[in-house]
């Protein structure tokens, strides 16, 4: 009985032990197996037998991770369970290689508590002997580049950046020029519409403003200024006096009447 107790405990062990036994592949599914340091490739991986586990948790352990400590899997395009064996996950997968390997025949990836001896099949991993430090741009679309295309993605955001530059500057000059158009046209409607002593005197004290919309002191305007000089403090004007400087004054408006 005790012999049979043993035999028992023994099989059961032997048959948990056989129930982790878990293992995978990593199998290039593209065209070219020469894979470059750097370039990516389309994968499929087999994960065998995970009957239990979680599909959610088993991507989330690859995406966006170093994998088998060659590989980085920038996207895990889908994941289900094997339609001939539900033992099986499968993984379509984008991955990058990250450092070419020599006479490496098993892999190991660590998922919980397991161990994982992983297969690579048809990958022939070529050097880059151009750089060897790659840089991981953004890992959530797995983009990993050398110093060729690093300086192509800095050029193209310098020329983004420039453009926006260039845009706002252009925007800018638009609405200086619509803002000066018309503070002229307030300007131009102000001196057609003024007739009378006050309304002069009130442009001529406003001079600084409208100036540099005409261009500065021409000889009218400046004949204009001493004609006003001439008599604005009196306390009445002659018709004569009055005369000069309206005609003065008509000599400068006809500037906007030009316009």
């Amino acid at each position: 009985m005790k012999s049979l107790l043993i035999l028992i405990i023994t099989i059961f062990s032997i048959s948990n032990i056989h129930s982790y036994e878990v293992s995978g592949t990593l199998n290039n599914i593209d065209t070219n197996v020469s894979i470059l340091e750097g370039e990516s490739f389309l994968a499929r991986i087999n994960i065998w037998p995970m009957t239990d586990e979680s599909l959610e948790e088993i991507k989330r352990s690859l995406q966006g991770k170093m994998f088998l400590d060659y590989f980085y899997v920038a996207e895990v395009q889908n994941i289900k369970f094997s339609e001939n064996n539900s033992d099986v996950v499968v993984a379509h997968v984008k991955a990058v290689l990250t450092k070419a390997y020599k006479g490496k025949s098993v892999f190991i990836w660590t998922y919980k508590s397991l161990t994982i001896p992983f297969e690579v099949k048809n990958i022939n991993p070529i050097e880059n002997k151009l750089e060897k430090d790659f840089i991981i741009l953004n890992q959530k679309d797995g983009l990993i580049a050398g110093p060729i295309e690093f300086l192509s993605y800095a050029v193209g955001i310098i020329l983004i950046l420039l453009s926006f530059w260039s845009g706002r500057k252009i925007l800018r000059k638009r609405n200086e020029k619509l803002e000066r158009k018309k503070v002229y046209e307030r300007w131009k409607d102000l001196f057609m519409n003024t007739n009378d002593r006050e309304g002069v005197e009130a442009i001529y004290q406003k001079r600084n403003e409208w100036l540099k919309l005409v261009g500065g002191e021409t000889p009218p305007i400046i004949r204009f200024f001493e004609e006003l000089d001439s008599v604005q403090y009196k306390r009445e004007w002659t018709d004569i006096e009055e005369h000069k400087v309206l005609e003065a004054y008509d000599d400068i408006r006809g500037i906007f009447e030009r316009s």
